[in-house]
């Protein structure tokens, strides 16, 4: 008798194991740390390119300007701009070819638009691409007729240079809708297939002394060549005297775990070809003119630009694209060390859930009734999540169902369409699940330890599905994972503990709010935009059913929390 008492007094997670698996899963993180490698650095060119001229690429795009407005994609100024920047391939001594094709677009069915594709072979098959979109933002000055000039002052200098490989300057539509043009370049040209390395040049106008921001964000989890962008980075301080911005830790992992690419480089990443983008970062000034254009920052573009194709095309082998690397510095993260120790930090949540599901059956407290609630918790969120599916292809363009990411221009979903969803799954609530979950006698507390302990295992499995999927999403599930264990322990302290300790667990979701909101100025629209993701498909339909178990193992917690969680039941029981 005293050993079964004593064993009731036990707490409910068992924090010796949690300490040693916690200890066990910081072994695979220090070796991801530590087992970081430095990329092959190409050789400088023994000559430098020549000075790039800043003021003719100026030149350039203030000449787009003078073309018809009309900027986005299908205007005529935008195949105006097409046509233009043809002739100037042509002229100096390119083989240009154009594609022509259609795309849809919000609001616009089958928008006719071009590529204009220059080509100078090497003697080696493989290819360096350069690539500028000519549709535009407003004016088209800053999005992206700077660029455009850049490029096409590039090519002019680089024609009579002797290079190993072969070069491409790729003038894409579509750039500022979703990289249309973009994709169907990697889609539809054999050219393609031979790039290497892509360096995409969007929005480049700003004042002098601005630096220069690389972006590797993908359309999917996949990455760029760690050739390409230690060599970008090199370039970039050796020519200019500055560092560039780079993304940081977070940013990687979270464009690995929610995909989101605004530049060209993500569709082109999503089809194979390594590629990043090169930017003086957004929003870019949809009034830009002319007088927007500093010679002296679009020299320090091209001429890093001039000197990354140059230090390229004498690295004897460029490592290929597609690993979802995590770059620190000069070295790089293997990306599977990487998903291994987010796998790793999981383990202890896991195994302690797991345990605590042992000690329930243990005592004898019934998990059955609890499980069944968070199922039926499960339902609301589940019709909700259909809707947003389904919004496409109901009457009165409610989402636009194109599979883009969403710009704070062009989000993609009405609030209509969201009171929809959120009106299916209110109902779902109402008649589904609230009449089966709804306190109709006391709780006791040990039906609010099985409740809990069901919530958590929600949270285990929806994890162990991201792990199947995407382990780079664990980022958004880890500190529920972690934190949620403490709440036994903050119940006794009073509710207000299991409130500060319930928060904490949304950090994840928190900081890719805050990411999203800041660096793509989305701001109060964040929570729309990624509503706009999930019905349009951009986001990965795997990933938002994980979400959605999340989702309701936190309602499951929350009911807990506000003393409103009910152990499942027949529904005739409410009335009785």
């Amino acid at each position: 008798m005293p050993r079964r008492a004593a064993n009731t007094r036990r707490g409910l997670v068992s924090w010796p194991l949690y300490r040693l698996l916690l200890v066990i899963a910081l072994v695979p993180v220090l070796v991801a740390a530590l087992a970081t490698r430095e990329p092959a650095l190409p050789p400088t060119p023994p000559t430098p390119p020549a000075p790039f001229n800043g003021g003719a690429a100026a030149t350039r795009a203030a000449y787009m300007l003078s073309l018809p407005k009309m900027r986005g994609p299908g205007g005529k100024g935008d195949l105006a701009a097409a046509g233009w920047i043809s002739s100037q391939l042509q002229r100096f001594g390119y083989k240009v070819s154009d594609q022509t094709f259609a795309a849809d677009l919000p609001g616009q069915p089958n928008v006719p638009m071009r590529n204009v594709i220059g080509y100078l072979p090497g003697r080696l098959p493989d290819l360096i691409a350069v690539v500028a979109h000519h549709d535009g933002v407003g004016t088209g000055g800053d999005d992206n007729a700077s660029s455009v000039g850049v490029m096409l002052e590039l090519a002019r200098e680089l024609r009579p240079a002797a290079l190993e490989h072969g070069l491409l300057f790729v003038s894409t539509d579509g750039g500022t809708t979703g990289g249309q043009g973009a994709a169907y370049f990697a889609d539809h040209s054999l050219l393609a297939r031979r790039v290497v390395s892509a360096i995409v040049l969007e929005s480049v106008a700003a004042p002098d002394g601005t630096p220069i921001r690389i972006v590797i964000r993908p359309d999917t989890t996949r990455g760029t060549s760690p050739t390409l962008f230690r060599t970008a980075r090199s370039a970039i301080q050796r020519t200019t005297g500055r560092s560039p911005v780079v993304p940081g830790l977070l940013d990687q992992l979270s464009g690995l775990a929610v995909p989101y690419a605004l530049g060209e480089q993500g569709p082109l990443l999503a089809r194979n070809v390594p590629a990043l983008s090169l930017t003086a970062g957004p929003p870019p000034d949809p009034n830009a003119t002319f007088t927007s254009y500093s010679p002296a920052q679009l020299t320090d573009v091209g001429n890093a630009t001039a000197s990354l194709v140059q230090q390229l095309d004498g690295a004897s082998v460029i490592e290929p694209g597609g690993r979802p690397d995590i770059f620190l510095g000069t070295r790089t993260m293997r990306g599977w060390l990487a998903e291994t120790a987010l796998v790793a930090l999981l383990a202890p949540a896991l195994a302690c859930t797991l345990d605590m599901a042992a000690r329930c059956r243990r005592r004898r407290l019934p998990l059955a009734p609890a499980v069944t609630a968070l199922c039926w918790r499960v339902l609301p969120w589940a019709a909700f999540l259909v809707t947003l599916w389904l919004l496409p292809a109901l009457p009165g363009d409610l989402a636009s169902g194109l599979n883009l990411a969403p710009r704070p221009h062009a989000l993609g979903i009405t609030w209509s369409g969201i009171l929809l969803a959120a009106l299916a799954g209110v109902a779902v609530w109402r008649f589904a699940t609230r009449p089966r979950t709804a306190i109709v006698t006391t709780v006791s507390g040990g039906e609010r330890t099985s409740g809990l302990v069901a919530g958590l295992l929600g949270l285990a499995f929806a994890s162990t599905l991201l792990v199947a999927f995407n382990p780079f999403a664990l980022i958004l599930v880890l500190p529920a994972a972690h934190a949620w264990l403490l709440l036994p322990t903050a119940a006794r302290a009073g509710r207000r503990y299991m409130v500060l300790v319930y928060l904490i667990g949304f950090l994840g979701p928190a900081l890719l709010i805050f990411e999203y909101a800041t660096q793509f100025h989305l701001g109060l629209s964040t929570p729309r935009a990624m509503l706009a993701m999930t019905a349009s498909g951009y986001l990965s339909p795997a990933i938002a059913v994980c979400l959605i178990l999340t989702a309701a193992s936190a309602a499951q917690v929350a009911a807990l929390i506000a003393g409103r969680y009910g152990p499942a039941h027949p529904p005739h029981r409410l009335y009785n």
